[in-house]
């Protein structure tokens, strides 16, 4: 097997915070290119993801609360989600959920469909599961938080598999195999995806595809080739790095201002842009309202 198509994984995190460290936004992904497990915690303003959605046709997921309350947005309807609640998404990213309050801690786990990983749910669900699957869940989220050597993450992930599956997921008896990377391609894939990392914690710096470079130590087009083929296997929704970049300065945006205290001026210099006006424009260009606006919207429902 060539390098091209061995197995890889990649350990990504975000840690971002908002004007004067008051918001936070914490991310811990462990993502292969037919599993992505990611715990995801926000403190100290809304996170409301119809602002930014992620939508892949190809793919499924679970959302577990550990943390927190919410709403879902389904197609059914609005669905109520409390610390242990489980919800099934047949297509992720097809239930946006909106936080209720200003803390939410969540454990995401998706899947490309038709691999070794697992099927299409006959449907979105919403339920409480076994304790001993609750546990499970925990443990991952935990695992992928720690500093602990891969051996554990890979072993709470398929502990965490294996009980959703007793729950009646679709999904297959190895599907912690896809966790299992060639330890060369791993690496190769690692240097991308540290690089990544770096740009997005660094953002009031406006990272630029010269700094993509210089961190991977190849030249700019090189480097760009390797970021869109990054996202391209390891993202179930990102094409490239300018659109990664792109989607994640709106996606802070709008968190941050998700705060009675949250100035504009303040929000668009943390996220590198320009002047107030430019990060206007972005919101704007992502069919949002203007930073006010949006904070009023946060805040009032």
């Amino acid at each position: 097997m060539g390098l091209a198509s061995a197995r890889a994984v990649i350990l990504v995190r975000h840690r971002v915070c908002g004007p004067g460290g008051k918001a936070r936004w914490r991310q811990d992904e462990l993502r292969s290119p037919d599993l992505v497990l990611v715990r995801a915690s926000y403190e100290g303003a809304y996170r409301d993801e119809t602002l930014a959605p992620e939508y892949a046709q190809g793919c499924a997921s679970i959302r577990f609360v550990l943390g927190g309350s919410m709403v879902t947005r389904a197609q059914k309807g609005a669905v109520d989600l409390r610390e242990g609640h489980l919800y099934v998404s047949a297509t992720h990213g097809a239930a946006p959920a909106r936080a209720l309050v200003e803390a939410s801690d969540i454990l995401v786990i998706g899947w490309r469909l038709g691999t070794c990983v697992g099927e299409r749910p006959p449907g979105d669900a919403c339920f409480t599961p076994s304790r001993s699957t609750a546990v499970r869940l925990r443990r991952l989220a935990d695992a992928l938080a720690a500093d602990d050597g891969a051996e554990k993450r890979i072993h709470a992930a398929a502990d965490a598999l294996a009980a959703l599956r007793a729950e009646g997921l679709p999904l297959t008896d190895t599907a912690a195999a896809a966790l299992r990377g060639h330890p060369q391609n791993d690496t190769a894939n690692q240097r991308v995806a540290t690089a990544v990392e770096r740009s997005v914690a660094s953002l009031s710096s406006s990272p630029t595809s010269i700094d993509l470079a210089g961190a991977l130590d190849v030249g700019e087009h090189h480097a760009l080739r390797c970021a869109n083929a990054h996202f391209r296997r390891f993202y179930f929704s990102v094409n490239g790095w300018r659109e990664y970049l792109r989607r994640r300065r709106i996606d802070l945006g709008a968190f941050f201002m998700g705060r009675a205290d949250a100035r504009t001026e303040d929000v668009a210099r943390v996220l590198g842009f320009r002047s107030p006006t430019s990060f206007c424009h972005a919101l704007n260009g992502a069919g949002l309202p203007s930073p006010r606006a949006l904070q009023r919207l946060l805040i009032a429902s």
